[in-house]
C-alpha cells in the first residue's frame, strides 16, 4: 500500500478563476499513482451564511468555487484539525464535511463535537484496513463536549485513541497540528507527541502547522514527518517577498509512504514549490532538510522560537513601510491584537510563550 501525504492546502480567493489547473501534471501524476492521497485541509470551506470567529486573526476560509482543486489532485482523505478550522464557526466545518461527503473524500480531525472530531477516518486500501486520526494544540478552536471543534490534541487522547484503533485496523496514520509557525526547528512538546503516538500504535506521524518543512525522523521504525510544509497555501499577506522565510513558506514535501506487509514503513520524499503569484504547484527540487538536532526544552524552543518571529515580523513590517509609506504601517497597528503584544512582550523578556 502507498499513501501520499502533502503539506497545507487553503482554497483561497487567489486560485480562482480556473482552480483545477492549480495542480501540475507531475504532481497530479505522483498523487493519482498512489493508493491513496491525503491532504491537510488548513481552512474550512465556508458557506455565504456563516460568521467570522471572533477570537482569530487572521481569520481564513476556503471558498466553494476553489473546491475543484481537492478533485483535480486526487485526495481521498482531508485531515480538518487546525487552529482555523473554527474560523467560520460550526457551518464551516459542517459544510466542509458535506463537500467531502458528496464526493466520496473521508474526513477526519474536526466535527461537530469531540466525539465526531476524535472520531477517525477508516479505507479500505489494498485489502488492508487504514485508519486515520487527527489532533489540534489547545485553542478555543478545540472541541470539547458538544462544542465544535478539532480533536483536542493531548496525552490522555493519544493514549485512548490510537490503541482502540488500531484493534480495529491493520494501519494507523496519526496527524498533529501544532509547534511554531515559519520556524525550521522541531518544537519539543511535538516530539513528544509524537513519539507518544508511536509507542501507542502509529504506524506513521504526519505534523503540520509550522508552514515550512521540518525534519524527518525514524521513530522505532516508524517514520514522522515533523512539517512537510505548504502543500498550496496563499502567504503573501504580511510577509516580505525579500526574506528566505518567504520562500520557504512557498515550498513542501510529498511524503510517498509505503507499508509493506509484516515490515516497517518505509518512504520517500518528492519536493514541491509554487511560485506566489501563479499559485500552481509544481514538482521542484534543490531543498536541503533541516537537520534533526536533539531537542531542549519547550522553554527554549519557545523563546527562541518567538525571538525569530519577532524579528522576522520587524524585518517584515520595516521594509514594508519603506516600500508603501506610513500608511501601511497605520494598516498594521489598526490589525494588532492583544496577543500579538503577548508575544512580543515574552519574546523580550525572554518568557516561554505559547506554540
Amino acid at each position: 500500500m502507498r499513501v501520499a501525504f502533502t503539506g497545507d492546502l487553503g482554497l483561497t480567493a487567489r486560485l480562482l478563476p480556473d482552480p483545477a489547473a492549480r495542480i501540475s501534471p507531475g504532481v497530479s501524476r505522483i498523487l493519482r499513482s498512489c493508493d491513496l492521497s491525503v491532504a491537510n485541509l488548513e481552512l474550512p470551506v465556508r458557506p455565504r451564511e456563516a460568521v467570522t470567529a471572533p477570537y482569530s486573526h487572521p481569520s481564513l476560509f476556503g471558498l466553494p468555487a476553489a473546491w475543484p482543486v481537492v478533485g483535480a489532485a486526487g485526495f481521498r482523505a482531508l485531515c480538518i484539525s487546525s487552529n482555523h478550522c473554527m474560523d467560520s464557526g460550526r457551518k464551516g466545518i459542517a459544510f466542509t464535511r458535506y463537500l467531502a461527503s458528496r464526493d466520496g473524500i473521508a474526513v477526519f480531525g474536526a466535527g461537530l463535537d469531540e466525539e465526531g472530531a476524535r472520531a477517525p477516518a477508516i479505507l479500505e486500501v489494498q485489502g488492508r484496513r487504514l485508519g486515520m486520526l487527527g489532533y489540534c494544540k489547545k485553542g478555543p478552536f478545540t472541541a470539547s463536549g458538544t462544542r465544535a471543534g478539532a480533536a483536542l490534541l493531548s496525552e490522555s487522547n493519544l493514549r485512548t485513541d490510537i490503541p482502540a484503533l488500531k484493534r480495529r485496523c491493520d494501519l494507523v496514520a496519526v496527524s498533529l497540528h501544532a509547534g511554531m509557525e515559519f520556524v525550521e526547528d522541531v518544537h519539543p512538546a511535538v516530539a513528544r507527541f509524537a513519539r507518544t503516538a508511536v509507542e501507542c500504535g502509529a504506524d506513521c506521524v504526519v505534523c503540520h502547522h509550522p508552514h515550512v518543512v521540518q525534519p524527518v525522523e525514524t521513530i522505532l521504525g516508524k517514520p514522522v514527518f515533523y512539517s512537510l510544509g505548504n502543500f498550496l497555501f496563499d502567504n503573501r499577506a504580511g510577509a516580505s517577498p525579500c526574506d528566505r522565510a518567504w520562500r520557504l513558506r512557498h515550498r513542501g514535501l510529498v511524503a510517498v509512504v509505503t507499508f509493506g506487509p509484516g515490515a516497517d514503513p518505509t518512504f520517500e520524499l518528492v519536493q514541491t514549490s509554487y511560485d506566489p503569484d501563479g499559485l500552481r504547484v509544481e514538482l521542484s527540487g534543490g531543498l536541503e532538510l533541516p537537520a534533526s538536532g536533539a531537542p531542549g526544552s519547550a522553554e527554549q524552543a519557545d523563546r527562541a522560537g518567538l525571538r525569530a518571529i519577532a524579528s522576522r515580523e520587524a524585518s517584515t513590517v520595516a521594509r514594508l513601510t519603506r516600500l508603501h509609506g506610513a500608511a501601511f504601517l497605520c494598516s498594521v497597528l489598526f490589525d494588532l491584537r492583544p496577543r500579538h503584544a503577548r508575544m512580543l512582550w515574552n519574546a523580550l523578556l525572554g518568557r516561554r510563550g505559547g506554540s
